[in-house]
């Protein structure tokens, strides 16, 4: 579903006036997307609902001093970073990137009907994004998996559209080349491709 920035703009006036109705509406349109992110992350159910909380406590309760000029932008960067904090201090990590996915993200749909990959087709198609450079990996899931607009990614990595561009670009080549690579049979390289064009 695409969300209108406007009607978020909209919303978080609103909300920095100190409109309860609003915050609930902002509350309903943004906790599916921003669930995925945080879950993307922490893998758990009871962690991804606690960090939401934290989220949106944060956002009412510094209505008055944050001063946001996109605020889809804005809640998707604190959901992404509080849920590395949590899975940093829940797990003792060093460092977390958005290389750690659920297995979902390698369901996809060639057919009217749902194809499932295998085991064996994450594995593969998980160890090649893994080596993947940092900003083509991010750059890639944020459009792919988290289905962003480049212009939105750009945003919240801070570069230009057209450096997206490239990075997802470069990120399709080099997982294409590494599945042609792989020993897989072809019914599976292309559900695998599909899932990048």
């Amino acid at each position: 579903m695409e969300i209108d920035n406007h009607i978020l703009s909209e919303l978080y006036n609103k909300i920095r006036r100190d409109d309860s109705k609003a915050f609930e509406a902002l509350y309903h349109l943004m906790y599916k997307r921003l669930y995925s992110v945080a879950n993307t992350i922490l893998e758990y159910k009871e962690l991804t609902e606690e960090t939401l909380e934290e989220v949106f406590t944060s956002l009412w309760v510094n209505r008055h001093k944050a001063d946001v000029d996109n605020i889809f932008t804005y809640l998707y960067v604190l959901t992404k970073n509080k849920a590395i904090d949590v899975k940093r201090k829940e797990v003792r990590w060093d460092y977390l990137t958005l290389e750690d996915v659920h297995d979902e993200l390698f369901y996809c749909s060639v057919t009217p009907e749902t194809t499932i990959v295998s085991k064996e087709e994450i594995s593969q198609i998980h160890s090649i994004i893994k080596s993947l450079p940092e900003k083509r990996r991010n750059v890639l899931m944020l459009v792919k998996y988290h289905g962003l607009k480049n212009k939105e990614v750009a945003e919240i990595l801070g570069i230009s559209v057209k450096t997206v561009d490239n990075h997802l670009a470069a990120a399709i080549r080099d997982v294409l080349e590494a599945l042609q690579k792989q020993d897989i049979d072809s019914g599976s390289r292309m559900r695998l491709m599909s899932w990048l064009l």
